[in-house]
């Protein structure tokens, strides 16, 4: 009997579907469930890390089947008080979601992902993270300060700015030509990261002389486009110093098994069944030059979701529950670095590292600096993350 067809699954509705699977383990009286059900269900979670286990046993053991879940009842362990707060942020952030779920299909954009991002444990510190109603001023500058940057770029920017400074200048001066052949010149008279640093260079050079019209705003530039024609040259050519790591191009699921990501860096790993097998390390989230605010949010979303994913998906492979999971975001020109780490039972924190934007024009050269230390953080916490796995 051949197998059954995969349904064509949206980014929506894969949302949907991991929303509606993380509110039944934050209370199964929400969706009706049975004590024999849960208690099946809990069975197949035994592989997870033992502090969102004993969470999601805590939740269900304290709640009758069949009874509605106050959301003022509901309590989380993290143990973590903002400002000697009496709530925890793991149990504002839950209860919220647990608020508002009822009346989901109803709710504006912004409240939709308070839900997602609360059923899941999911704390978003970016500055315009929609969690952020959820507390006071000054409790969100104690989030902002006890959750800082985990991720520093190499410092090889600094060790080669004279010869950036050559490649600058002659940019500047429309010597798109000499510019592109001293990076190369560069990239082969030197070996490791410094190589890496200029063969980039030459990258983005070949864009400015040959494919400038990609920055134009009066064509249509496709999704496809920034990926084939502005990021794929890029990223390919910072992850090159990675050769256990690869990226995967083009929609695929991975450890989320709801997804299909735009991009996945990928870990091939041989069983003991001597299969091959892909091992998640991080997920990159592509959109179009023009993309709406509402589009860069839902990405960003799903990229948070991915990473929660791949990170219990690490934990309960490896035990390393100090892991640290990356997501970057390629809106247009612009790209944001995201790192995911679980900071308490039941919280996972999202931190932005950094962004920049791209530059269009052959005077704004030496903002590309920025653009390769989010490249750069990028590799690293990739490198760090195969440390741990």
């Amino acid at each position: 009997m051949s197998a059954p067809k995969k349904q064509k699954t949206t980014a929506s509705s894969s949302t949907k579907k991991l929303l509606h699977e993380a509110i039944e383990d934050l209370g199964g009286a929400l969706v009706h469930e049975t004590r024999h059900h849960l208690a099946d269900e809990l069975e197949q979670i035994r592989a997870e890390r033992a502090s969102a286990k004993e969470a999601r046993d805590r939740i269900r053991v304290t709640l009758a089947p069949k009874q509605p879940l106050k959301a003022s009842q509901f309590v989380e362990n993290d143990g973590v008080y903002p400002n000697d707060s009496d709530v925890s942020v793991a149990t504002t952030i839950k209860r919220a979601c647990l608020k508002h779920y009822p009346q989901y299909d109803e709710l504006e954009t912004r409240k939709k992902i308070v839900v997602d991002l609360g059923a899941n444990g999911i704390l978003d510190t970016t500055k315009d993270s929609a969690q952020k109603q959820l507390f006071s001023d000054e409790d969100w500058q104690w989030i902002l300060q006890k959750f800082p940057r985990r991720f520093d770029p190499e410092s090889v920017l600094e060790l080669n700015d004279d010869k950036l400074q050559q490649i600058e200048k002659l940019t500047r001066s429309g010597a798109l030509f000499e510019a592109r052949t001293l990076a190369a010149k560069m990239e082969l008279n030197h070996r490791g990261a410094t190589s890496t640093l200029f063969d980039v260079y030459h990258e983005y050079l070949k864009m400015l002389e040959f494919r400038k019209y990609i920055f134009r705003n009066d064509i249509d530039i496709t999704e496809a486009d920034a990926a084939i024609k502005i990021w794929g040259p890029l990223l390919e050519s910072v992850m090159r110093d990675l050769p256990h790591l690869r990226l995967k191009w083009g929609d695929s699921i991975g450890d989320s098994d709801a997804f299909k990501v735009d991009v996945r860096a990928v870990q091939d790993v041989v069983t003991k069944c001597h299969k091959r097998k892909e091992k998640d390390t991080a997920n990159v989230e592509i959109a179009r030059l023009d993309a709406s605010v509402s589009k860069i949010e839902k990405d960003r979303l799903k990229l948070f979701l991915e990473s929660k994913c791949s990170l219990d998906r690490l934990v309960a492979t490896t035990g390393a529950d100090n892991a640290i999971i990356c997501g970057l975001q390629l809106a247009g020109r612009k790209l944001t670095l995201f790192s995911l780490a679980m900071e308490g039972d039941g919280l996972y924190v999202a931190v932005m590292e950094m962004s920049a934007t791209l530059p269009s024009t052959e005077m704004d050269i030496a903002q590309f600096r920025q653009v390769y230390k989010v490249l750069s953080s990028f590799k690293v916490g990739l490198r760090f993350l195969a440390l741990k796995s």
